[in-house]
């Protein structure tokens, strides 16, 4: 039996043998061919959505002039990715017509009963066709990759132009974390990290994880404040500048001061005005009551600001001793100047001024949020998705292409002026116009190609110095977040700003009018005041008033018999037969004691009361409703929507 068994296995696998290899045998080398070009790799086709500047009519129209020059331009880039087996598809919205494109994709992507296209897997069908060489035989043929066609649900790299849009499309799930390539201690792509300064990219990161990558441009705006001060004039008035030393205006008071006592005609020591302060933010008004800083967010009053009370004290000496004035005349030289403006406006005076930076251009949410790649989560493949958007940053042929298209079409370089640095020039139509017309804030890491139409490559050192000095405002989020709020929120917000612009108004007139003495004098009376509980004060004056009416007449009379007890006291303390008149004295003593100390403890919240109430102006600023509520207000503000 077991024989037979064995015997009938034999056949069995005898018959297999010829069956597998009457299959193999079916398949003819071309087939075979084809297979394996399939097996060495596998062509993918990404999209990249980013916006122009041509209009949705030359966008739509299949054989306008843009769209030729886009699809040479796609083929351009794509020959130079064959060797990744990768194909790039370029869909271009219209610029004012593009985030709700977008948006409407990637929903549309997120609901579609598709499978996503990332899980594909072994779904995803590679197949390779027949390729014969121009002007070869056509039996000199081989396999190449065929790229398939993009998916009805696919979006791969994405720009993305606002916060609101980056924060929703997280929110939906709709971005891929870009964590593994640029972020994480293994990072496939940790280069990005040097490309791109860690402030421009921590803004990005959301719950620990990085969704976009920032385009390097020009990020923030060229908006510096500097105090000038004059080298000659320094020198004249025998003062040491030590730049290092300087924060702010009150910092030059001894050079301001040493230059007006020079007496020179022509020459003005200061030229300011009272408002111009470094790193104030004001809330509610241009000129407010309640500031804060970038430093510190927490909204307080202006004369808490030991900056703002400085120099409003260095403005008024200044202005009694005719050391400062608002604005120049033609003929008139400036000792020391605040400047306002970008830095080359600054640097354009510095053979003849000292230059003190105290202001940097600052990093708001829409400079932030205004420019960013990301890969969606309905890419095909992620990794080849980002080995495109790497190229962006690092290739500087492909970044010039998608920008400005192919040489000697869409630009020509001139190197005329320089055979070293040429200068791009871009080629118009017969109507002036730029047909294949991109945004370069819009196309991957600016740096690595020519700023705009007539510069040369270099025209990025300046703003690069400029990105580099932006720091980041710790309001970013602020007035997204507050635009959230409820109407009745806003209305409340409102009906307090406009109550606080009134007394703004008001106080800020008056201290203007201050002179320099009355000034100080303010200043002190504030401290003084600021630590008092006033209405506690007012509270105990209240309760305590009809027993102090009791015993303020008395103090004298009491005061004297405290005295008399204790010289009494004194002479009968060792006579054993005045013990017990003794102790009566010492209990009277007790009790009258105690009766002055309220009488004093009293007077001493009367003088509370006079050092509160003393200076109108301190005493106004103290106890306003409008100035209470806005604080109030302001602080809640920024603890619910500074995040």
């Amino acid at each position: 039996m077991k024989k037979r068994l064995m015997c009938l296995l034999m056949a069995l696998l005898m018959v297999c043998s010829v069956v597998l290899v009457s299959c193999a045998d079916d398949k003819t080398d071309d087939q075979i061919r084809q297979e394996n070009v399939c097996k060495a790799d596998t062509a993918y086709t990404l999209s990249i959505w980013i916006p122009t500047n041509a209009s949705t009519a030359d966008i739509n129209k299949e054989d306008s002039e843009f769209n030729k020059r886009l699809n040479a331009i796609e083929d351009e880039i794509n020959s130079i990715l064959s060797s990744s087996s990768t194909k790039i598809e370029i869909v271009v919205k219209n610029d004012a017509e593009y985030d709700k494109a977008l948006q409407d994709k990637l929903t549309s992507a997120s609901t579609s009963t598709l499978p996503k296209p990332s899980s594909l897997g072994e779904k995803y069908v590679n197949s390779a066709y027949k390729y014969v060489p121009e002007n070869a035989d056509p039996e000199d043929y081989f396999y190449k990759l065929k790229y398939p066609e993009i998916l009805e649900n696919q979006v791969d790299i994405c720009l993305i132009r606002n916060y609101a849009t980056y924060n929703s499309l997280i929110q939906k799930n709709t971005l891929h974390s870009l964590n593994e390539y640029i972020t994480a201690s293994t990072a496939s792509y940790p280069r990005m990290m040097k490309l791109i300064r860690n402030e421009f990219i921590n803004p990005l990161i959301i719950n620990k994880n990085l969704y976009a990558i920032p385009n390097n441009r020009a990020y923030v705006d060229d908006e510096y404040q500097y105090i000038l001060i004059n080298k000659e004039l320094a020198e004249s008035a025998d003062v040491t500048v030590d730049v290092n030393a300087i924060a702010n205006l009150v910092d030059c008071e001894e050079i301001i001061n040493k230059i007006g006592d020079l007496k020179l005609d022509g020459i003005v020591p200061l030229v300011g005005t009272e408002k111009e302060l470094s790193g104030i933010i004001s809330w509610g008004d241009d000129q407010s009551l309640i500031v804060s800083t970038n430093e510190n967010t927490a909204p307080g009053s202006i004369f808490d600001n030991e900056q703002y009370m400085a120099y409003v004290s260095l403005y008024k000496s200044l202005s009694e001793k005719s050391y400062v004035k608002e604005t120049l005349l033609d003929d008139e030289t400036a000792g020391v100047f605040v400047y306002n403006g970008t830095k080359a406006g600054a640097e354009a005076y510095a053979e003849d001024y000292y230059l003190v930076k105290t202001e940097n251009p600052v990093l708001n949410e829409e400079q932030a949020y205004g420019s960013m790649f990301a890969i969606s989560e309905y890419s095909i493949k992620y990794d080849r998705a980002m080995s495109f958007l790497y190229l962006l940053y690092t290739n500087e042929e492909i970044r010039t292409l998608i920008q400005y298209g192919i040489q000697d079409v869409d630009y020509i370089l001139d190197y005329s002026e320089d055979e070293e640095n040429p200068t791009i020039e871009l080629i118009k139509d017969a109507n002036g116009n730029v047909v294949y017309d991109m945004n370069n804030d819009y196309t991957g890491n600016g740096y690595i190609t020519y700023k705009e139409d007539g510069t040369v490559i270099d025209a990025w050192d300046y703003v690069k110095s400029v990105n580099y000095d932006a720091i980041v405002s710790k309001y970013m989020h602020f007035q997204s977040n507050y635009d959230k709020a409820s109407a009745s929120v806003k209305d409340e917000v409102n009906t307090i700003t406009e109550a606080l612009k009134a007394f703004n108004e008001e106080i800020f007139s008056t201290i203007k009018a201050m002179s320099y003495d009355e000034f100080e004098e303010f200043k002190a009376s504030y401290e003084e005041a600021k630590v008092i509980k006033y209405a506690d004060v007012l509270s105990k004056l209240e309760a305590g008033l009809e027993e102090y009416e009791t015993l303020k007449p008395d103090e004298q009379s009491m005061t004297e018999q405290l005295e008399a007890n204790k010289s009494w006291i004194e002479a009968n303390k060792n006579d054993d037969t005045m013990k017990d008149a003794v102790k009566e004295k010492e209990k009277e003593n007790t009790d009258l004691q105690a009766k002055l100390d309220k009488i004093t403890a009293y007077d001493e919240l009367l003088a509370l009361k006079d050092t509160y109430t003393k200076n109108e102006t301190v005493f106004k600023v103290l106890e306003s409703e409008a100035l209470k509520n806005a604080l109030n207000k302001y602080s809640s503000l920024n603890q619910t929507y500074n995040k």
